[in-house]
């Protein structure tokens, strides 16, 4: 293939993939009005997801347009939607806490729960951390990678959601959960022999492979049912992170030291998302100037 055709190649199969109403249309006959019929929201898909699409689909025609495909791109013609606003996340509170790491206790999930809570990990960073990324001696814990399911391509290894690697530091309390996790799993594979398929990771399926996210979920949300935790329905796995970001907040830990513990590019988002959680914040500042008005 020529360099062109390569790209006219995957700018028809990104299409295809991401935006398949549009996917049947040479790039070449694609009109304004084909885009702006494409990015409307339905039942499938809601604003913030054809925000999404509308990115996808100007980078794809930018893309074109550098590379001779087409001389005039047709979205620039088409307005984007303005994102819905962010609903805030549920986040569990101590007691909370205390009745979901009851129920998940001896089971399967309970170690990842831990370590979620303890480290504000996201489900995928757990679900692709290997042994070798935690170091003994030092007590940290090193988050380079994600795995998750991509269609026609089963489950994968990626990097973490913005490309960073990050650094946390574990108690002596998580080491010794994590260690004693570890001799269950050696003892697990030793029962299932030479079926078990090692990739060193930390929570594996049964056979040693990769844990489908919707696995984990399942129980996940089986203990949610059995612990007694009001409104459930708006209480998912990434609440675990949610929920730890927030603790720390009240506990008094520094925003830079949550921010680098949740892997965010800036401190500045981990204010914009979790600023309300700071008590006090607003009548200390107003009280500064007191002894001078």
């Amino acid at each position: 293939l020529t360099d062109r055709q390569d790209i006219e190649n995957r700018l028809v199969y990104r299409l295809h993939d991401r935006i398949p109403c549009l996917g049947h249309i040479r790039v070449q006959a694609l009109t304004p009005e084909e885009v702006r019929a494409a990015l409307q929201p339905d039942e499938r898909r809601g604003t913030n997801t054809i925000q999404k699409h509308y990115r996808l689909l100007k980078r794809a025609l930018t893309d074109a347009v550098q590379s001779g495909i087409i001389y005039r791109n047709p979205i620039d013609q088409v307005e984007p939607l303005q994102a819905e606003q962010r609903q805030e996340e549920r986040a569990l509170d101590d007691t909370e806490v205390e009745k979901l790491l009851t129920v998940v206790r001896d089971s399967l999930i309970e170690m990842p729960v831990v370590l979620a809570l303890d480290t504000g990990a996201r489900q995928g960073e757990l679900l692709g951390l290997k042994w070798a990324d935690i170091d003994w001696d030092a007590k940290i814990l090193t988050i380079r990678r994600s795995a998750r399911r991509v269609k026609g391509m089963g489950i994968v290894e990626s990097r973490t959601k913005n490309k960073r690697t990050r650094y946390i530091e574990l108690t002596e309390r998580t080491l010794a959960q994590l260690q004693a996790h570890r001799t269950r799993q050696a003892e697990h594979r030793l029962r299932v022999g030479p079926a078990w398929r090692d990739h060193d990771l930390v929570f594996p399926s049964a056979e040693g492979t990769l844990w489908e996210a919707r696995n984990l979920y399942r129980d996940y949300r089986q203990c949610l049912e059995a612990s007694g935790i009001r409104d459930i329905s708006e209480v998912n796995f990434h609440s675990l992170r949610h929920t730890a970001a927030s603790l720390w907040i009240r506990a008094g830990v520094e925003l830079l030291t949550v921010s680098r513990r949740l892997g965010h590019a800036t401190t500045s988002f981990t204010a914009d998302t979790y600023g309300h959680i700071y008590p006090g914040q607003q009548r200390a500042a107003a009280e500064v100037l007191d002894h001078l008005l």
